[in-house]
């Protein structure tokens, strides 16, 4: 029993003596694998940072791609070809809102109408041709151009929209319409024959056609009516040598027109995509200062008006009787008003003064609009120029109880 016993006991001292050479055993194994389990997981971690920065370089180089691309979009939108506008919903495109000062964010006064692809210009204001661009509207698509006035703020674009439209990638292959009051034909005369050297000298070297540089002018007496766009009723003028010399013959083939009619009504014609044409009511009005004409255009059951500066109240009013949108100027003058918040100088207050003579009074403007039950009342032609559309709107909102919109340009309006 003791010998058993004593065996048993050296057993378990056996074990137990063993038990630190087997830890030190397992210890030493462990240690001897640790430097290859560590260089494993070193290696994964590289691996992992690696993907993550070839993720990271893919995607840096996807945005810069995608920058490049929208930048050379943007730039094909700057001087690309602009495949033709369309409206789908009788309307106007209010491409520059501004008058004959220099305004970077609001251009010479350039008013679209259009119905699908028949567009129509009110007034060609400073830099006419970059605010169709801006609105991304093709200047070869502007075929009629129906001026308020011949204020300088409103023909200023004149020559600028002619010559880009005939030396674009499509040029112009016809003459260019211009409605328009007593002078206009002399004024389209004068402006070709200012350019006929350098006209000659661009046709020769990129061999363009002859026909698109040329206006088509309709002169619109007061109390006067027409009833057709046909050619045959407007005077072409072209690019003469000597226009002293061809005056009389040209003033020969003035348009004769129905004094029997109130208004000059025309319509512009259909396209293949747009059956329905737009009809067109002008009526002038002469004062001591200088001829103005509003015009009316209706399609599609709706009626869009749009006046210039200082438009007659009496004739706006008539021509606007309810009418869905009413484009007018607006002018605001107080020299409280300014002295106290402006800050503007005395030499700069004095101009704004003597202008209030040529402009309609923002006051009148709603009083006008109330008067005919105008839905929308646009604010265009700004002076001076607001700071926030809401300085208008407060002036207004009193007198006239539609809606009315400060407009910017590019801004769409649909009745």
């Amino acid at each position: 029993m003791s010998a058993q016993g004593s065996s048993e006991h050296g057993g378990q001292r056996c074990a137990f003596t063993n038990l630190p050479r087997w830890l030190n055993s397992r210890a030493m194994t462990t240690n001897s694998s640790s430097p290859g389990h560590s260089d494993a997981q070193s290696a994964s971690r590289r691996l992992r940072v690696g993907i993550l920065i070839a993720l990271l370089c893919f995607i840096l180089l996807q945005g810069i791609n995608l920058i490049f691309r929208m930048q050379a979009r943007d730039h094909g939108k700057m001087i690309g070809h602009l495949p033709p506008f369309e409206f789908e919903k009788f309307g106007a495109i209010l491409a520059g809102t501004g008058t004959d000062y220099e305004n970077p964010t609001r251009l010479g006064p350039t008013t679209v109408i259009g119905l699908g692809q028949t567009l129509a210009l009110v007034d060609c204001g400073m830099a006419s041709a970059q605010a169709l661009r801006n609105a991304g509207i093709p200047v070869r698509q502007i075929e009629t151009i129906y001026l308020t006035s011949l204020l300088p703020e409103n023909v200023l674009g004149l020559d600028d929209l002619l010559f880009a439209s005939w030396l674009s990638i499509e040029p112009r292959e016809k003459p260019l319409r211009l409605v328009g009051p007593p002078g206009t034909r002399a004024l389209a005369e004068r402006l070709l024959a200012a350019y006929r050297t350098s006209i000659d000298a661009k046709r020769q070297a990129l061999h363009l056609p002859d026909t698109g540089l040329a206006f088509d002018v309709i002169e619109i007496q007061t109390g006067q009516a027409a009833a057709s766009i046909d050619a045959s009723t407007s005077d072409s003028v072209r690019p003469k040598a000597d226009v002293a010399a061809t005056e009389a013959a040209e003033n020969s083939n003035s348009t004769t027109l129905d004094s029997s009619a109130p208004d000059w009504v025309e319509e512009l014609p259909s396209t293949p995509k747009n059956v329905t044409q737009i009809r067109v009511h002008a009526s002038a009005s002469n004062d001591a200062a200088f001829a103005k004409i509003v015009y009316r255009f209706e399609a599609a059951g709706k009626a869009i008006v749009v006046t210039g500066v200082d438009g007659d109240p009496s004739t706006v009013t008539r021509l606007a009787k309810d009418a869905d949108v009413l484009i007018h100027e607006a002018y605001y003058w107080d020299p409280r008003a300014q002295l106290a918040e402006s800050g503007m100088d005395p030499t700069t207050l004095d101009r704004l003064a003597k202008e209030s003579s040529l402009h309609t009074a923002a006051s009148d403007v709603a009083r006008i609009a109330a008067d005919a039950g105008v839905k929308t009342l646009v604010l265009t032609r700004l002076r001076p120029p607001p700071m926030y559309g809401w300085q208008f709107l407060r002036l207004l909102g009193p007198e006239f109880h539609g809606r009315i919109v400060v407009a910017n340009d590019g801004e769409t309006i649909t009745p």
